[in-house]
């Protein structure tokens, strides 16, 4: 598992590269960045080589870089995902805590007694292999100031040979006291072509849905290729169809616009209950290695159905901001990124101009910021074919705009 696996992410790569050729590595990293970048590939790669009993110096593209050898011990249980001493600590893990009454709770957000149990009290022992132990914290925007407050003592001081890593798209939504205490280290995008070529190569997308994924994506590998599982491709037609509709019918397209939505929920539901199904199946066939990472990322908020339906509304918003992305670049003289064969998009753009397509995209953004507030869908959905009304119909003549 070297370096090297991660790609365009060189200055977070050099950060940790610094510290392990100085002997000067952190205690605790604070890596932030948009999901699906790379954090946590390159959290595994840097806690292999914390752990590795002779790490090697291999050549890269910018010269020398210290890695694990990838043939001791440790690198081999390691690789085999077994190692004692690296931690990753996720808030699933309120459902393997011994008290049953944290068991029972809803695993919304990462608590005190998972930090405590799986963290802190673990991190007051030696570690079994003698040579250090890593705690990688995935989601940490999600730990409670409880949480936060219970580990600053270990960010500060954390015993032995101990390392943390939390992983975090927004530093913001943590406790200053606990950004202090961490060495940030930034990850940005990924190219748009780099999350397209890896579409195509390893989903199989075709060029079209890969090129359009990978702008909807906005750099985020991981949710480009969760946009490919998902097929929300297939609702590009859809999407471009009530935009068209909003220029002459905004209430109209806006009903459209819901249904849509009520569509990639229904769609997603049925996913996770073959999901389910399927996990059902192999615990009645007695085994037991079924993966876990679907456990992990899968949405516990207090209400499913609830989350749900705010998750496909904001794919609705996500695919509406890509068109009119594309609607905006042909307007302002540039090419279309996403859909750059779409005739609708020319046609919109030749009948609009910068200023009022970017009021179009403000409209669609602002109603996505109000999905998680509880607003009333239907009219969310009518404001947001009234915006794409008034950014992208033809402006009466005399009227200025």
């Amino acid at each position: 598992m070297p370096f090297a696996d991660v790609k365009h992410q060189d200055a977070a790569i050099d950060r940790l590269q610094r510290g392990l050729r100085s002997d000067k590595v952190s205690h605790a990293y604070l890596f932030e960045g948009p999901e699906g970048v790379g954090k946590e590939m390159l959290a595994a790669r840097f806690a292999q080589t914390l752990l590795c009993r002779q790490p090697v110096e291999v050549k890269s593209d910018g010269g020398k870089q210290i890695d694990a050898c990838g043939q001791c011990d440790d690198c081999r249980i390691f690789a085999a995902g077994t190692h004692p001493d690296y931690h990753r600590v996720h808030r699933m893990l309120a459902k393997m805590h011994p008290d049953a009454e944290v068991r029972k709770r809803k695993a919304t957000l990462l608590g005190v007694d998972v930090i405590r149990h799986f963290l802190i009290d673990q991190a007051s022992h030696s570690p079994v292999r003698g040579r250090a132990q890593v705690f990688v914290v995935a989601e940490s925007e999600r730990m409670n100031d409880s949480a936060q407050n219970a580990l600053l003592k270990t960010l500060e001081e954390p015993p032995g040979n101990s390392h943390l890593i939390l992983l975090t798209t927004s530093a913001m939504g943590m406790l200053p006291t606990t950004r202090s205490r961490c060495q940030t280290v930034s990850f940005g995008p990924l190219p748009t072509t780099f999350v397209e070529e890896r579409l195509v190569k390893h989903c199989k997308a075709s060029p079209a849905a890969a090129r359009f994924l990978a702008e909807y994506a906005e750099g985020r590998l991981g949710a480009a290729i969760r946009s490919h599982d998902a097929g929300l491709f297939e609702h590009v037609p859809e999407v471009l169809a009530c935009v068209d509709l909003a220029t002459e019918d905004p209430i109209a397209a806006a009903k459209r616009l819901a249904q849509l939505s009520k569509a990639i929920e229904d769609a997603h539901k049925k996913a996770e209950s073959a999901t389910k199904d399927a996990r059902e199946d192999v615990a009645d066939a007695g085994m037991d290695d079924a993966d876990e990472t679907e456990e992990i990322e899968r949405p516990e908020d207090e209400d499913k159905d609830v989350n749900l339906a705010r998750q496909s509304q904001s794919i609705v918003m996500g695919l509406l901001q890509t068109v009119l992305r594309d609607v905006l670049r042909m307007a302002a003289g540039a090419q279309a990124a996403a859909l750059p064969r779409e005739p609708l998009i020319r046609r919109l753009a030749e009948g609009s101009d910068a200023r009022s397509v970017s009021k179009a995209i403000h409209a669609v953004a602002s109603a996505a910021r109000q999905i998680d507030s509880s607003i009333n869908t239907g009219l969310m959905f009518d404001g947001v074919g009234i915006g794409l009304n008034r950014g992208l119909a033809p402006a009466p003549v005399g009227s200025g705009r």
